[in-house]
């Protein structure tokens, strides 16, 4: 009936073959008016497909009604269609039995389709025969052997696993967050007058290398990621990188345009001219790590400055 075309939508297929049905019953009809002798019989037959044309029709609208009231679709159409029911039975009670078994074979399909999406079982089970008998005695679950997984973990980068499986404990870190350490030596017997240190993670305090009249001021700075990639410019032009690598390691990452677009001046959001201070302070340190610089001359567009504030502050 279809030929050699397949559905991809099976509430599409279920509109063809009504329509297919219609037009047949039209067809049937239109052959008993298209004789040289109409007779009384030809007339009663025509008008017997035209009838039997309008049916179809009236029962093709009635299922769109019920595969569009359901969140189901056309899957209680389905089963309204495939589970008859007596005569004598109430319309809605098939309805509502329709409903309720396409709802628990969708159920059951989700299920299914998360098993397999599950290459291999958590839990393998093993049987152990009594000795002397050639019948098993019991089953016990034991863990599956480990599965080397290919690729590496997006969380600690490490291979042979994936990340639902790694087992590093999870911490707030960030690629900027490291230990900085000064090293401070100092006599113990002796009485340093003063050592000041600003801003350091972790201190390594060393012996007889103070003296009692020695003092000390340590600053010390979290180092940045910024430029850490672009200090290998010579290694990546070492290896032969495209020059569209090497020129975003050097010089950054550029959105291409194909027209330039127009000079236009945004102010910044209410939240950032409410905190000024805030605000200051924070481009202060984006140009101290470098990840923004300082320009004598006004860019074309410059995307306007807003200050979120998260549920502590």
């Amino acid at each position: 009936m279809f030929g050699l075309y397949k559905f991809k939508r099976h509430g599409n297929e279920a509109q063809y073959r009504g329509n297919v049905q219609v037009l047949s019953k039209l067809k049937e009809a239109d052959n008993h008016l298209d004789s040289n002798n109409i007779t009384f019989e030809n007339v009663t037959s025509a008008r017997d497909k035209i009838q039997e044309g309008i049916n179809l029709l009236n029962d093709r609208e009635k299922l769109i009604k019920i595969a569009d009231s359901s969140p189901m679709g056309w899957k209680v159409v389905t089963e309204y269609q495939a589970n008859p029911i007596a005569d004598n039975s109430d319309d809605e009670k098939k309805i509502h039995k329709a409903q309720t078994r396409a709802e628990k074979k969708a159920k059951e399909a989700h299920i299914a389709r998360r098993a397999r999406a599950l290459p291999h079982p958590y839990t393998r089970s093993y049987t152990y025969p009594v000795p002397g008998s050639q019948k098993p005695s019991y089953t016990q679950n034991e863990p599956s052997p480990p599965v080397n997984r290919p690729g590496t973990c997006f969380k600690c980068g490490m291979k042979g696993h994936w990340i639902r499986e790694c087992k590093k404990q999870d911490t707030d870190e960030k690629m900027s967050t490291n230990f900085s350490v000064c090293s401070v030596n100092f006599d113990p017997k002796s009485s340093v007058s003063g050592i000041k240190v600003h801003s350091c993670d972790l201190i390594e305090l060393n012996s007889n290398s103070l003296t009692a009249n020695d003092n000390a001021s340590i600053t010390c700075t979290k180092p940045s990621p910024v430029g850490r990639l672009k200090s290998c410019l010579n290694i990546w032009v070492k290896t032969s990188a495209n020059a569209h690598t090497i020129d975003v390691i050097q010089s950054g990452y550029k959105q291409p345009f194909r027209t330039s677009p127009p000079s236009v001046y945004l102010r910044n959001n209410k939240s950032a001219l409410e905190n000024p201070v805030f605000v200051q302070q924070e481009i202060n340190e984006l140009v101290r790590k470098g990840c923004v610089s300082e320009v004598a001359n006004q860019p074309n567009v410059v995307n306007p400055l807003t200050v979120a504030f998260n549920k502590v502050n």
